[in-house]
């Protein structure tokens, strides 16, 4: 009985830490991608409103 319950223990906890490694790594590859995004969104919003402010015309 307690060897039964002590493997079932083993393999819940081994399958439970392989989602949560699974479920961090795309949590955290989604974060950074939505972070490079947002970084690249904000620079070339700074750009255009750079050029506006200096008057420099947006024909590059």
């Amino acid at each position: 009985m307690t060897l039964k319950v002590n493997f079932y223990l083993k393999v819940y906890f081994r399958i439970y830490n392989e989602i949560q490694m699974i479920f961090i790594n795309l949590l955290f590859s989604y974060s950074y991608k939505t972070y490079f995004h947002y970084m690249k969104i904000t620079t070339i919003y700074e750009g255009i409103l750079y050029k506006q402010k200096e008057g420099i015309s947006n024909k590059d």
